[in-house]
């Protein structure tokens, strides 16, 4: 997940569609899907993504964290 700082949008980077919100006071995680692809990011509570909305957001590869889909370690 990245820290809201680090959320931008870039013509270059992963696009999907909103899937899920998740409001949890100072902070709103929001699922994007894209195919059979999903990326989750923390944004700051005030961005206004509604569900189904095209976004684009760039990643910083030094601050990804990767998980390997079958163990979650």
């Amino acid at each position: 997940m990245k820290r809201s700082t680090d959320w931008t949008t870039s013509n270059d980077a992963f696009a999907g569609e909103v899937a899920l919100r998740e409001p949890l006071g100072s902070d709103t995680y929001v699922e994007l899907l894209r195919g059979p692809h999903n990326l989750t990011v923390r944004v700051e509570p005030d961005r206004k993504l509604r569900m189904g909305e095209p976004v684009t957001v760039q990643l910083p590869r030094a601050k990804l964290h990767f998980f390997e889909a079958a163990t979650g370690e």
